[in-house]
């Protein structure tokens, strides 16, 4: 292979590992302002937000309401505020009087100009983590439902959870190609990468391998292969309802 091929495919394995998060199918904002929005009408609050785990701290991702546009892109650290209670405790929590307890960030109510009165925070949960929180200001009185809430959260970390996904692929993709070059079989590279990926983190690489795997077959198997997956997946959905 031309060596300036392998230059830029070795780029691109780099740029992957570095900017993974452009990797992700466009919309997860929008998907996650609508769980915000479908929560804001449910419960009648002024104003939410969803903020995502990043390490050790917890990112707004979108918000709606008062504050909205200073508080997006705001890091806090995980298990500060009301907020972070919620993503450390895995439970869900809702005040009528935030100033009369010791959780609230005021300082951060605050500077992005908007104190509420009242809370609800619902943490995304899988189950094997927490991704993050659902905050909801403000509700109208007689109008929360949690299990309500709980299945909006889940929801959004079902999203998100395949946006991660769905980057962990395009990253492997992109280094093993990288690996490939030097003529090791891509199907074998990526295995390699599914060998080293973080525990719950290496399925991409693993069904990437098989796709590789797969592409090399004939016709027929290939056929073959792809009418007993859409029977898997036919049941899988049938069982899944």
């Amino acid at each position: 292979m031309p060596e300036s091929v392998t230059e830029v495919l070795t780029a691109l394995a780099v740029l992957a590992a570095e900017t993974g998060p452009s990797l992700a199918p466009v919309g997860l904002d929008e998907q996650l302002a609508a769980v915000v929005a479908t929560a804001q009408h449910l419960t009648g609050a002024t104003a939410g937000s969803v903020a995502l785990v990043d390490g050790g701290e917890l990112v707004f991702r979108v918000a709606t309401g008062p504050g909205a546009e200073r508080i997006t892109g705001v890091r806090i650290p995980v298990g500060r505020g009301i907020a972070g209670w919620a993503v450390s405790s895995g439970q869900a929590v809702a005040l009528d009087d935030v100033s009369q307890d010791p959780r609230f960030a005021r300082d951060v109510a605050e500077a992005i100009g908007y104190v509420p009165r009242g809370i609800v925070a619902v943490p995304l949960d899988t189950d094997d983590e927490i991704l993050g929180v659902l905050e909801l200001l403000d509700p109208a009185p007689g109008r929360l439902a949690l299990s309500a809430l709980s299945l909006l959260a889940r929801q959004a970390a079902l999203s998100v959870v395949t946006t991660r996904a769905f980057t962990d692929f395009g990253r492997l993709l992109f280094t093993a190609a990288a690996t490939a070059v030097d003529g090791t079989d891509l199907a074998r590279a990526l295995r390699a990468a599914a060998a080293q990926a973080p525990a719950g983190r290496a399925e991409p690489a693993s069904l990437a391998a098989d796709l590789a795997a797969l592409s090399r077959l004939g016709a027929e198997e290939r056929e073959t292969a792809h009418a007993l997956l859409r029977t898997f997946l036919g049941y899988a959905a049938g069982r899944d309802r």
